[in-house]
């Protein structure tokens, strides 16, 4: 395999070569964060390391905090929680976080079942789950968007993340549930979209012709798309939301009620009264990640969807984005709250080739 020596990359693997050649009796290791010269180096029999991982999880889902526990109790602790809306679990070893749910299973009998929703993590209190009816014409499909839904309504949470694969309804459910505090409810002035340009290399908008939101339209596709579904679903089922004053996309955005940022521009900005989506933020560096949300102002909330296993950034991997750090590190914070997606609700083809690709 010849290598392009006056790409430094192609250099740092050939010293690499060299060392490994001249010293046949020990192990030569090229540690980068750089995927594909990895890839290069390995295919030349270079053993090969990412630098260590941000946070200690397992490339299995399983590995992964949830935002939800499953546990068997009794069937009479069943009857209790349904009877007071209230109950302190008493099993030992057991650990819980701030706005976890949990989904209660009696050992009698498998059948009879109860989701509740923890209330104080230390005294291991939890109390009965209300899943929240439709919002902006988003009816939930399935458990974990019920729970993702009540997270993003809830007042006491200000950041929250939605992680999950392909078609799982993150983004959509985001805007559906901003939409509705900002215009239905008047909780917030106005909603924030970024999502990094990773296509760029770096969070720039580029040579694009226009002003700011011209730009920003090719990255921007995948939140049209998600906004043009909203607002037909609320023109065909109006009875779910009260009458709005801003009935289209272009008026809220002329008005200033759904703005488009560049992440090039977050830092320095004070956040005050606003809801901020920060989409595909499995591409961020937990840098990056850092910079946003200490924009928050009063009165904010923030909410950071992804894909931890799409990641387009070649320095970044599953353990080290700063979606995966976030939700690691937000965890036990009383004001944050997340939510793994496992089930695509998107289509039969998008929900077959997540799994299978």
């Amino acid at each position: 395999m010849d290598l392009d020596e006056s790409i430094p990359d192609n250099k740092i693997i050939g010293v690499a070569v060299y060392l490994q050649g001249k010293y046949k009796d020990k192990k030569v290791i090229l540690v980068s964060q750089d995927i594909n010269m990895r890839v290069k180096a390995s295919v030349l029999g270079i053993f090969v390391e990412n630098f260590d991982r941000e946070v200690d999880v397992d490339t299995e889902d399983d590995g992964f905090y949830k935002g939800y526990i499953k546990i068997e109790v009794t069937g009479k602790e069943i009857n209790q929680l349904c009877r007071t809306k209230k109950l302190i679990l008493r099993q030992k070893n057991l650990v819980l976080y701030p706005h976890q749910f949990v989904i209660l299973q009696a050992v009698e009998n498998k059948s009879q079942s109860a989701i509740a929703k923890v209330v104080d993590a230390d005294k291991k209190m939890i109390t009965l789950f209300r899943s929240p009816d439709a919002v902006f014409g988003v009816i939930p499909k399935n458990l974990e968007q019920r729970m993702a839904l009540s997270l993003l309504l809830d007042p006491e949470v200000k950041v929250i993340t939605l992680a999950g694969v392909a078609g799982t309804g993150k983004t959509l459910l985001a805007l559906a549930a901003s939409l509705h505090l900002v215009l239905n409810m008047g909780n917030y002035s106005k909603i924030i979209v970024t999502r990094p340009t990773v296509a760029f290399g770096e969070d720039k908008i580029g040579f694009l012709p226009g002003e700011k939101e011209k730009k920003l339209e090719p990255w921007m596709g995948a939140i049209f798309d998600n906004l043009r579904f909203l607002f037909k679903k609320r023109s065909i089922n109006n009875s779910s939301v009260r009458k709005m004053v801003f009935p289209d996309i272009k008026t809220i955005l002329s008005e200033g009620i759904l703005e488009l940022e560049s992440l090039a521009y977050m830092r320095g900005r004070s956040i005050f009264d606003s809801i901020v989506i920060v989409d595909e933020a499995q591409n961020l560096t937990p840098k990056k990640v850092k910079t946003i949300i200490t924009r928050c102002g009063e009165n904010s909330k923030f909410i950071f969807t992804g894909d931890p296993w799409q990641i387009d950034d070649p320095y970044l991997d599953i353990y080290n984005n700063g979606l995966t750090v976030l939700i690691e590190k937000s965890k036990k914070i009383d004001f944050a709250g997340h939510i793994f997606f496992s089930k695509s609700e998107r289509s039969e083809v998008a929900k077959t080739y997540a799994e299978i690709l």
